[in-house]
């Protein structure tokens, strides 16, 4: 009887002490947040739970395979506890035994910094993640993140002191940066990041931040307060993989950032304080659907439907596409994003279906693309059908399907006396005179005559079937030729599929430009400058497909026209299809002042799929301040 209470007493403890601590941004009192101790802290032991965490480097034993970022190296002597707290220290430590090899992402020598990071044992999956610290008032960060199989979630990565004067001016010391990371290199983007201004110096108190990370969303907040919030559609939406879907191990860390300056002696030792760190679960319920992303094998692909007889193509809203070319989705343009969108209100069949809506007509086309390459089919006559589901308040009296390659538009499926609030089948047919091109699609165009004021329609299970099909030849393979690839900054590219152009992120807008000041061929050239360096990576892309190389040896080239003053000492270009990064090209000891051809050497493994392109790619740390250098005439060539 005596154990028994003392197991009853027991049990309330530990569900008392689960239950006193809540998200500090919980204002919902129906959530029900369950209290995470293995991957949480409070850090009132007089060491560190070593059953819990690992102190990077603690016998050998390094997460990741990775010492820290060069010059500085995780120490184990710099991770301990402190009146009550976790500190993460970085000091000047010239006498340290550094590591003899070269950090291998930037070349750079370990030597007189060392650093510390904490890593939990155990993982966790979706849920919230809390801590309250004070960043190291140092040129040094303070992260708090995550990682887990292809992916990383940096919930913020703090830099207490700037010592950069532009980045002093703008206030950088108050910044709250996260990223997520997308390791796979499945996707087109690699990197999703965004910044917050607080309204304080990171450095000059505690304070509590926190995200929430579920499986349509992640939310930043900052002492309880939302700061912003990226979801898996807008992911999606962009051409890019929702990766965080794996368990992962929580990260405290400091780091070098060498692109924002090193610390000296005189900045160190500098103190990354944390007095806790909690993590909480709760039901979110499609937690159980969720598939894990395994980049190999990728399992984290919804299959779309079974398909009903040859040469007959299915288009559903679960997820990925699988095709030949790897995983690929459902594409929105920028412009048609405020009307369509993939939800879970309602679905005919698996958990999502595509929505279109508008409350005041249109004022252009709207428009959804297919992935490239997702219709196959021969020549002859088929049927295409469809599921709606209609609002009874809906105008929409039309939709107008498009195939790609070759172009046909086919007759519109008409709505305005279909039935209105239930599922229910829309077909059309239509013949086809040529086999699909490698870069065949379907795209659904709504189009601003089609609705006069609100439009609320539901589509899933898109199908094609043969009906009466003729001359079933074998659909077309995807073939490339070696060849030379030219790429100027004259207008858009002639592409199979039509007209494209280079893309500018909007982050690197103030960065890149196309001008008339210079350009050795045509008008036009692409311009880079920068004032005072560079905030993030600056990058900007050929269209999709606008490269078509075979396996091989190639040779890069390009024309540039250095100024005088530039401090550019390198730059990147980035083959996406198959991924390859080409080695850095560097400027340092190039003519400046007049138009020069650079030449680049890579080797490809693989031939050219179909959305392959170019990337041209600045980091942070190639420019150091004032820059400016223009390009032209890139060509890529079989040698």
């Amino acid at each position: 009887m005596k154990n028994t209470f003392f197991l009853i007493g027991l049990t309330l403890g530990i569900t008392a002490q689960a239950q006193k601590y809540k998200p500090l941004s919980e204002t919902n009192s129906k959530v029900r947040w369950k209290y995470l101790e293995h991957v949480s802290d409070e850090f009132n032991k007089d060491k560190i739970d070593e059953k819990k965490w690992l102190i990077q480097g603690r016998n050998g034993e390094f997460q990741s395979r990775w010492i820290g970022r060069a010059p500085s190296q995780f120490s184990t002597e710099n991770v301990f506890i402190k009146d009550g707290k976790c500190i993460v220290r970085t000091q000047w430590d010239p006498d340290f035994e550094f590591s003899k090899k070269l950090d291998k992402a930037s070349g750079k020598k370990y030597e007189n910094i060392t650093t510390g990071a904490l890593i939990s044992r155990k993982e966790f999956q979706f849920g919230y993640m809390e801590i309250k610290c004070k960043a190291a008032d140092a040129p040094i960060t303070s992260s708090f993140w995550a990682t887990g199989k292809g992916q990383e979630l940096d919930v913020f990565e703090f830099f207490g002191q700037h010592i950069q004067p532009h980045k002093i001016e703008k206030r950088m010391d108050n910044e709250f940066l996260w990223t997520i990371i997308d390791w796979t290199k499945k996707s087109n983007r690699r990197n999703w990041r965004d910044h917050y201004m607080l309204d304080w110096r990171v450095a000059d108190d505690f304070h509590v931040y926190g995200c929430e990370w579920s499986p349509e969303y992640l939310k930043f907040y900052a002492d309880g307060k939302l700061l912003g919030e990226i979801n898996k559609r807008k992911v999606l939406a962009s051409d890019s993989a929702w990766i965080l879907v794996n368990p992962m191990k929580v990260w405290v860390d400091s780091e070098t950032f060498p692109w924002n300056g090193i610390p000296t002696s005189q900045h160190l030792p500098a103190d990354f304080e944390i007095d806790y760190i909690r993590i909480w679960d709760r039901d979110y319920g499609i937690k159980e659907n969720i598939t894990r992303t395994t980049p190999k094998k990728n399992t984290s692909i919804v299959q779309n439907p079974p398909l009903t007889n040859p040469y007959s193509q299915a288009f559903g809203f679960e997820g990925a596409f699988e095709l030949p070319k790897g995983p690929d989705r459902w594409f929105i343009p920028n412009n048609s994003k405020q009307f369509i969108s993939f939800t879970k209100e309602k679905s005919h069949s698996g958990a999502s279906s595509l929505k279109f809506e508008t409350q005041n007509g249109l004022a252009h086309n709207t428009v959804i693309f297919a992935p490239f390459g997702s219709v196959q089919i021969p020549s002859g006559t088929y049927e295409l059908t469809m599921k709606v589901w209609i609002d009874e308040s809906n105008t929409l009296s039309e939709i107008q399907p498009v195939l790609e390659e070759p172009y046909l538009q086919i007759k519109p499926i008409k709505l305005s006396k279909t039935q209105k609030g239930k599922w229910i089948t829309v077909k059309q047919t239509f013949s086809r005179m040529k086999n699909s091109g490698t870069k065949d699609r379907v795209r659904l165009i709504f189009k601003p005559s089609n609705t006069t004021k609100r439009g609320l329609v539901y589509i899933d299970d898109i199908r094609i079937q043969t009906r009466n099909s003729v001359n079933y030849a074998t659909p077309p393979k995807v073939t490339t030729q070696a060849n030379e690839k030219a790429f100027s900054f004259e207008g858009p590219f002639e592409l199979d599929r039509g007209t494209d152009r280079w893309y500018i992120p909007n982050n690197a807008r103030d960065y890149y430009s196309f001008t008339k000041e210079k350009s050795i061929k045509g008008s036009t050239s692409l311009k880079f400058s920068c004032e005072n360096g560079l905030d993030n990576p600056a990058v900007i892309f050929a269209p999709f497909g606008s490269t078509n190389i075979q396996a091989g040896m190639h040779e890069l080239s390009m024309k540039v026209w250095i100024a005088p003053s530039n401090t550019l000492n390198q730059f990147q270009i980035t083959l996406e299809d198959p991924y390859l990064q080409t080695a850095p090209i560097n400027l340092s000891k190039a003519k400046k002042g007049e138009w020069i051809t650079i030449k680049h050497t890579f080797n490809r493994n693989k031939a050219s799929n179909i959305k392959d392109r170019i990337r041209l790619v600045i980091q942070t740390n190639d420019v150091s301040d004032k820059a400016l250098i223009y390009f032209d005439d890139i060509k890529i060539k079989a040698i």
